[in-house]
Formats: C-alpha cells, sequence, structure tokens
C-alpha cells in the first residue's frame, strides 16, 4: 500500500535563551536581548513552516505605560520590518545595541504578509513578548485543503465508536477511502478503513474507537484509491485529543494535573 500525503516534517526548533529565565526574569546585557518569529500554516490539519513571508511589528505603548509592560527592557528596539522570514519560515527580530523591548505584559501587534499556500494577510495580530528568545508563531488566517472532524475533540478514555469527516473527493470507486492519523511531527498513530461514504464523496463514517492517543493535536487524513491502485491524499480533519481533568476533590481549591499553573 502506497501512500502520497501531501505533508512536510514539522522541524523541531531549539529555543535558545540568551539569559536565565524564570518568573523574576534574569540577568543579561540588553544587547542580548532578542525574539523570533515563526510564520506557519495549517495543511490537512498539519502545521508546517510557510516560509519567505513578510512579516513586521511594533510596540503600541509609549511613555509610562511602556515602562511598566516592557519593564524588563523598555529602551529595546520597538519596532521591525518589513522583513522575511527565512527557509523555514523564521525571522530573529533583534538590535545590537539596545536589544528589544520585553517585559511581564509587553505587547507587540504583528503583521503578516501573503505566501503561495497562504491566501490571507492577517495586521496587528497581539502577542505578549514576555521573555529573551521567545517565538511568536504568526499561523496563517486560514487552513489550506482542511476538512472538518465531528465529534473533533476526543476523550481517549472513552473515544467514541465512529467519526464522521466532510470534505470533498472522498470517493471510494476503486476502494474505501483509508484514514490516517498523524501528530504534528508527522509520526502516524494510526490507519483504518471507513465504514461509509456518501454518494456525492462530500462526507464518510469512520470508527474511532481505536484513537486512545496521548493528549494533544493530530490530523486524520483521508486518502482515496486511484485507477491506477494508488493512494492520493484529498484532505485533512484537525483532530484534538485531552483527558477530561478531575476537580478538585471536596469542592473549591487546590488545582490537580493541566488545571495547575507554574508557582512563582
Amino acid at each position: 500500500m502506497r501512500h502520497r500525503v501531501i505533508l512536510s516534517i514539522v522541524p523541531m526548533v531549539a529555543g535558545l535563551l540568551a539569559l536565565t529565565i524564570g518568573c523574576g526574569g534574569g540577568g543579561s546585557t540588553p544587547s542580548g536581548l532578542f525574539f523570533k518569529v515563526h510564520t506557519t500554516v495549517t495543511v490537512n490539519g498539519i502545521v508546517n513552516d510557510d516560509p519567505n513571508v513578510n512579516v513586521g511589528g511594533f510596540v503600541p505603548l509609549t511613555g509610562i505605560e511602556l515602562a511598566n509592560a516592557c519593564s524588563q527592557n523598555p529602551g529595546g528596539l520597538t519596532g521591525f520590518g518589513p522583513n522575511t522570514t527565512d527557509g523555514t519560515g523564521h525571522f530573529t527580530v533583534s538590535d545590537s545595541n539596545s536589544g528589544v523591548a520585553i517585559g511581564p505584559s509587553c505587547e507587540w501587534l504583528f503583521s503578516r504578509g501573503t505566501s503561495n499556500q497562504c491566501p490571507v494577510q492577517s495586521v496587528n495580530e497581539q502577542h505578549n513578548v514576555t521573555f529573551s528568545g521567545m517565538e511568536v508563531a504568526l499561523a496563517c488566517g486560514v487552513t489550506v485543503n482542511t476538512f472538518a472532524a465531528s465529534p473533533a475533540t476526543i476523550d481517549p478514555t472513552a473515544p467514541p465508536a465512529t467519526m464522521t469527516i466532510t470534505g470533498h473527493n472522498m470517493s471510494a470507486t476503486y476502494a474505501m477511502p483509508k484514514i490516517d492519523f498523524y501528530d504534528q511531527n508527522r509520526t502516524l498513530w494510526l490507519e483504518v478503513t471507513a465504514l461509509s461514504v456518501s454518494s456525492d464523496g462530500t462526507s464518510l463514517v469512520l470508527p474511532a474507537n481505536q484513537i486512545t492517543f496521548a493528549d494533544g493535536e493530530y490530523a486524520a487524513v483521508v486518502s482515496v484509491m486511484q485507477a491506477d491502485g494508488t493512494w492520493n491524499s484529498v484532505g485533512g480533519a484537525d483532530i484534538h485529543v485531552a483527558t477530561p481533568v478531575s476537580p478538585p476533590s471536596g469542592g473549591g481549591g487546590g488545582c490537580t494535573g493541566r488545571n495547575c499553573l507554574p508557582q512563582c
């Protein structure tokens, strides 16, 4: 069985920190302060790099508001661009003399242009730049060739018996479509065969009781058999796997598991 899946592996990006990061920040010279922007696009349910995209950003605050919000380095760079992200969709924002403005609530407004994969630009997208070395994701405003799954969120401890995917071109002319479940690193977790497909190819039903994956984001990629016996992916749907978190015993107070936040 041969698959032709139109996905790319999301590279593992190592965060290079120029200062010790913690609840109280760290001690570093301003010239060492920087952050990165990363332009991405979702294709078939997988988040991919979106390279060679025009980006820019600025801090709208001034005076005492700037000093308070960007208190770690209020005198740093407060604007950049337009610049172009590299082949992996990254651009490093830095200034060799003053570093960049960062702080606990340092608000930057970012804009990103269109690309070959992304037809939609975004303007004044807000992100707080709170520490040096931070990576700010600037996602495409639309997903590409992405279908919809119902349910889209799965409890891995009690997965549903079936799931429905809606889209297009899900033909069963030569064989029932196959559905592959990938994580964001394009690791294959499961492959199943559709149980039924609508006559117009806009929806299919598949078994879902084996979706007992680790919590996270996944893509359900639909492939159909061609006349020559090969398989071709026609689209994918975003799937969110999340184990419900039980409330604290006794009612009120405390926290458990993912309800807890780091304490300073």
